[in-house]
């Protein structure tokens, strides 16, 4: 239970917050340290009971900077990330996929990590959705299984990210703006798909990060509050004339790899998911050729 907002607060009220069911009960606390507290990896404080004294240091911190205040304290909740759940069924999908459209027409591809956070029982529900638009000649269309991700302690903020390694991404096109794209897209309210791609643009989203030029790793912010949410990556081809094409790509070969990434609080990071690379592609495609 999050440290009240105003009033007075004790070291051993941030202590007890800090320690939560780490420690046994009916002991006392001695030597409780402000900076050790305000400081990862620095004795909080120690705790005595019975014959048994305990030295202690939990991670977790609203704010490492000095001066050291109580009044950082305010609100604070000790927060801790569970082990996240196993994707297995179509376990081959996320980030692997394909759709070409031989008509001229705007194609796209998207795989979206698509969330549900529930503050009641503290966890976050995810799954993996493939899915894409225009065209016929897509593969890899469906959705995994749902996996689960529990916590501890309170979000006071939430972001996401993907993380690449290795990945190349090459995008292309005969004349400006018949081009290809490739968007991290973000929802803090809703979950994505490819009907959040139009043309070589995303829509409906809380934020974007264009890779099409490489990779930033740049957090965007997701929802505090129960309900959907959602993170995605997107390969855009816009529309083209008679003779041209246009198509974008990402790739991940052999020890190539990409993660969804979590961080709560400013500070506390959990890897989501993990794919290593040796495994597809995502790609879209439109080409439309003249006739002779």
């Amino acid at each position: 239970m999050a440290l009240p907002s105003s009033g007075t607060i004790s070291m051993s009220d941030i202590a007890e917050e800090k320690k939560g069911s780490g420690l046994p009960a009916g002991g006392y606390w001695e030597n409780i340290s402000l900076r050790g507290l305000s400081v990862d990896s620095v004795t909080d404080f120690s705790y005595f009971n019975g014959d048994l004294l305990i030295t202690a240091d939990y991670p977790g911190t609203p704010n490492s900077a000095e001066p050291h205040a109580m009044s950082e304290f305010y609100d604070y909740s000790q927060f801790s990330w569970g082990t996240p759940g196993s994707i297995f069924t179509n376990a081959t999908y996320p980030f692997n996929g394909y759709q070409e459209d031989r008509n001229g027409t705007n194609t796209s591809f998207v795989t979206s990590c698509n969330m549900v956070l529930n503050t009641s029982t503290k966890s976050i529900s995810f799954t993996f959705t493939n899915t894409d638009d225009q065209g016929g000649f897509n593969v890899n269309q469906g959705s995994t299984n749902t996996a689960t991700l529990s916590y501890t302690g309170t979000i006071s903020t939430l972001e996401a990210r993907f993380v690449h390694s290795g990945e190349a991404i090459t995008v292309s096109s005969s004349t400006f703006p018949d081009d290809g794209r490739v968007v991290e897209m973000f929802s803090n309210s809703s979950h994505l798909s490819a009907t959040n791609v139009a043309g070589n643009a995303a829509t409906g989203t809380s934020a974007q990060n264009d890779i099409s030029s490489g990779a930033s790793g740049t957090y965007q912010s997701l929802r505090t509050t129960s309900g959907d949410m959602s993170i995605a990556l997107a390969v855009m081809s816009d529309d083209t004339s008679t003779n041209e094409s246009s198509y974008a790509k990402i790739e991940w070969g052999t020890g190539d790899s990409i993660k969804v990434q979590l961080r709560a609080n400013g500070t506390e990071v959990v890897d989501l998911y993990t794919r290593t690379g040796g495994f597809f592609f995502m790609q879209a495609d439109t080409t439309e050729e003249g006739s002779s």
